[in-house]
């Protein structure tokens, strides 16, 4: 389980760097606020860029410490419909990253992992999420898994198996 929740975040931080690069000549025409707010979510692997994922727009809250650093830099907060504009290119950059450019590692034992080929998935998207539906042990029962942010899932799927 160590090994897996390692790989994942080794994955989120390769996205956020890849996404941070090519987002670089972008931002060279935002003010210097709208950099910051742009940075702020592309910071590192937490609530901000999952809210950013999950299709919402961060907002820096000054009640919790990270973000009360982040408030202070500037003295106007910014507006809406900025927010979401920010938001809306990070997020486009982003998940144009993790379709074309970052893949997800693969484990290193092959053998303790699970292939879900086509016929044993169906990829669902509703208005707030997108779900990984999974065949189980039991006809007709599926296993619903919630994604973080959306992309097109291809292919035969590799779940690692968590053994204790």
């Amino acid at each position: 389980m160590e090994e897996t929740s390692k790989m994942a975040l080794t994955h989120w931080k390769s996205v956020i760097a890849e996404a941070k690069r090519k987002l670089a000549h972008t931002l060279k025409r935002f003010n210097d606020q709208d950099r910051h707010h742009a940075c702020w979510l592309l910071c590192g692997v937490n609530r901000q860029f999952f809210e950013l994922l999950d299709g919402r727009i961060p907002v820096p809250n000054p009640e919790v410490s990270f973000d009360r650093n982040y408030c202070l830099s500037y003295d106007r907060p910014l507006s809406s419909k900025t927010l979401r504009s920010i938001a809306g290119v990070v997020r486009r950059t982003v998940n144009k990253v993790r379709r074309d450019s970052v893949c997800y590692p693969r484990t290193k034992a092959f053998h303790n992992r699970i292939d879900f080929d086509t016929s044993c998935y169906t990829d669902r998207s509703t208005e707030d999420a997108q779900l990984l539906e999974l065949m189980s042990m039991q006809p007709g029962k599926r296993i619903s898994l919630r994604l973080k942010g959306r992309s097109k899932i291809r292919g035969t799927l590799q779940l690692p198996v968590l053994t204790h």
